[in-house]
């Protein structure tokens, strides 16, 4: 049983029957389903056929498709008048057609991959390293669509009742919130499908933005929902310590340094152990993977893989950072990060869930009298900003002046909001525990 080929004649007979008892039918098989769906060869025939009256202008019913079926010299083929006449009466309603239509899709799927699994192991054995990547790639892509695309009217009733959902929630926006509420009003949260790019110099804070916007979302998240942070920088160890000094308020030093004295490290140990129940409610549905240089390819695997491991869908995706991302390098700088943001881009609308990105900022800006950044100093391409729906720029004056009156003060900087209005928000930057705050008026 266990090496038998996945297909299922019951089904593949059901759709043919429901094709003859309506039009409607008939034209959403044909619309949803190939004759590469079907396992049996005269299923797949009489498919054909039914596509062949149908292009014809013709209603498909007995008569014409058997008419059609021998004019190709296929009607004793697929067993003649018995066998057309055993699909007709097959079934009573077509009001089932579509979840038919679904088990065809699934067992399809299934030859396709034991047929790429195949051609896996033959390239494996010829030791074909660029076909095994295309193999992986196609099978990567190859998904199960049940669905016909929707028309815009049918996408606005859709929209209008998640806006009505998110009202009674008393949701304030749509997206999943930043933990910052003048951010939330300029972007209106983590939206699906946005790839929010955060950029900054060196040292500006831009791992704590990110973490800080992870940690906010995630304990905002359905409980279907999980979240990826991909650390291309920072090991999970550090990065573990880090979330957890900013959820609780503990010294981050602490993490870092040799304490020697036992009664103060037995302080901090109890102080962990006091907060460890609520730190892991919020972050249990976070995952992080550390792998340095991963590919745009990685990533996308590795977000499939974690949703059918846990069962939940990706509800955001953090990467820190895309400039370090692997990529297969050419000669032009430019054309490889543009290929990495329009993939994170694409990202988001495969797994509808919003992408952050952060991102180094040239130089330029440091040779100004007014030290912000501006979009002209994302760093190695134009695309970035081409490609991102929101981008936030991280601005700490301190960083330049250790005198400011600006103290511990930051800037978030919306240089770009595909769907709102730009300005600037204030924080403040909390440097022991490595967090932001909204400022308290």
């Amino acid at each position: 049983m266990a090496n038998e080929i996945p297909y299922s004649g019951e089904a593949e007979q059901a759709v043919l029957g429901c094709m003859f008892l309506d039009e409607n039918s008939a034209k959403t098989a044909q619309t949803l389903l190939n004759s590469d769906d079907f396992f049996q060869q005269n299923n797949k025939i009489l498919f054909d056929a039914f596509a062949d009256v149908l292009k014809s202008g013709k209603v498909a019913d007995v008569v014409t498709v058997s008419e059609c079926l021998k004019q190709q010299n296929n009607f004793e083929k697929i067993g003649g008048k018995e066998y057309i006449v055993q699909i007709a009466m097959n079934v009573a309603t077509s009001v089932r057609i579509k979840e038919y239509i679904k088990i065809l899709k699934e067992k399809a799927y299934f030859r396709r991959k034991i047929a790429q699994g195949r051609a896996l192991t033959e390239a494996a054995y010829q030791q074909d390293k660029q076909k095994l990547q295309q193999i992986s790639k196609q099978s990567e892509q190859d998904g199960v669509q049940t669905e016909k695309l929707d028309c815009i009217p049918d996408v606005l009733a859709e929209y209008i009742t998640v806006l009505q959902k998110d009202r009674n929630s008393n949701k304030r926006f749509a997206g999943l919130p930043t933990g910052f509420d003048d951010l939330d009003y300029y972007i209106g949260g983590l939206q699906q499908g946005n790839l929010i790019i955060v950029a900054g110099r060196p040292a500006m804070g831009k791992t704590a933005f990110a973490l800080d916007l992870l940690r906010n979302a995630a304990k905002n998240m359905d409980k279907g929902y999980i979240a990826m942070l991909f650390s291309l920088e920072m090991d999970k160890n550090r990065i573990a310590a880090r979330m957890f000094s900013a959820e609780s308020s503990v010294d981050n030093t602490y993490f870092r340094l040799c304490i020697k004295d036992n009664e103060k490290w037995d302080e901090i140990i109890h102080r962990i152990q006091q907060e460890a129940k609520e730190f892991e409610q919020n972050t249990s549905d976070i995952y992080i993977d550390d792998t340095a240089g991963i590919t745009l390819e990685e990533i996308y695997e590795k977000c499939h893989n974690q949703q059918v491991y846990t069962g939940k869908k990706i509800g955001l995706v953090v990467v820190d950072y895309l400039q370090i991302m692997g990529v297969e390098k050419t000669a032009n700088r430019a054309m490889d990060v543009a290929y990495l943001s329009m993939g994170l881009k694409n990202l988001s609308k495969q797994f509808s869930c919003p992408v952050v990105a952060l991102s180094q900022l040239s130089r330029e800006n440091e040779k100004k009298a007014d030290k912000k950044p501006t979009l002209d100093n994302l760093r190695d391409s134009g695309a970035i900003e081409q490609d991102a729906d929101i981008v936030l720029m991280l601005y700490r004056e301190k960083y330049y002046n250790k005198e400011t009156p600006e103290g511990n003060g930051a800037e978030v900087i919306v240089a770009k909001n595909r769907n709102g209005a730009t300005g600037s928000i204030k924080l403040n930057f909390l440097e022991k525990y490595t967090t932001f705050r909204n400022c308290i008026p």
